[in-house]
């Protein structure tokens, strides 16, 4: 919304993230997006439009009340076209905020432009991790300021570099933060098809808790889509694997979620 800072889902145990260039710190907030929040913009919004309705229900009155010169009814029809007009600018600009698409600050707009040139270099010289390392640094920026589709730009150009040199431990986390952004943006969808990424690239590393942590995320997304009967079969298969390798925390957010 115009005057509502998107709030940042963030699982406990699931997703794990790059914070300045270090992976795997796993954050412990949980920020329930279900929360009775009601954003300013959308009180604005609704007052906006019960000004409208007011006064298109006294020009309407007005029109069957008195007897109406020509240039009085061009005056209301002008009148009633700048505000579809105003309310329909109102609704653009929420909408564009709403998916993150402001200019950078001038100093973090000159920080990227120096990693560019650094990820030029690394590529030239053949190391692609550094160079990847880079281009995550970009996307944290662009997400700190709310570009959100910009973070999810650099972050997928990431995950391919790090494809070429088999970084499976970056590839999950990408995949992870890309689903993160997703749930920013509420594209349920497309968050669950990262978070799906994300748990099959824990899989092929084998760790299981990472394993764990994955399949906590993707249930998330599903009880927010409604799908209780999926939800609860990765809740279970994740609370199998937290009671195998005996971790209370990873028990206690299954059977949290389990108990939604």
């Amino acid at each position: 919304m115009i005057f509502a800072r998107s709030i940042h889902f963030r699982t406990s145990i699931g997703a794990r993230y790059y914070q300045k260039g270090k992976p795997d710190i796993l954050t412990n907030q949980i920020v329930n997006k279900s929360a009775n929040i009601v954003p300013l913009g959308k009180y604005l919004t609704a007052f906006f439009f019960l000004v409208f309705c007011f006064g298109f229900f006294v020009i309407l009155t007005a029109s069957y009340s008195v007897e109406q010169t020509l240039h009085q009814r061009v005056g209301m029809r002008i009148y009633i076209k700048l505000i579809f007009i105003v309310l329909g600018l109102f609704f653009l600009k929420d909408f564009t905020y709403g998916q993150g698409s402001k200019p950078l600050p001038d100093n973090r707009q000159k920080q990227v432009s120096q990693y560019l040139e650094m990820i030029n270099v690394f590529q030239n010289d053949g190391n692609l991790k550094q160079a990847a390392t880079f281009i995550n640094k970009i996307a944290f920026i662009y997400w700190e300021n709310e570009n959100l589709f910009e973070a999810i730009d650099y972050f997928l150009k990431s995950a391919e570099i790090n494809k070429k040199i088999e970084n499976y431990n970056d590839i999950k986390a990408i995949y992870s933060n890309i689903g993160v952004l997703y749930t920013d943006l509420e594209q349920l969808e497309k968050a669950l098809e990262y978070f799906k990424l994300s748990l099959e690239t824990r899989r092929k590393i084998g760790k299981r808790e990472e394993i764990c942590s994955g399949l906590i995320d993707v249930s998330y997304i599903q009880l927010a889509q409604g799908e209780h009967d999926k939800a609860i079969e990765t809740l279970l298969e994740a609370l199998d694997v937290a009671t195998a390798i005996n971790n209370p925390k990873l028990m206690a957010n299954c059977y949290g979620y389990l108990a939604q």
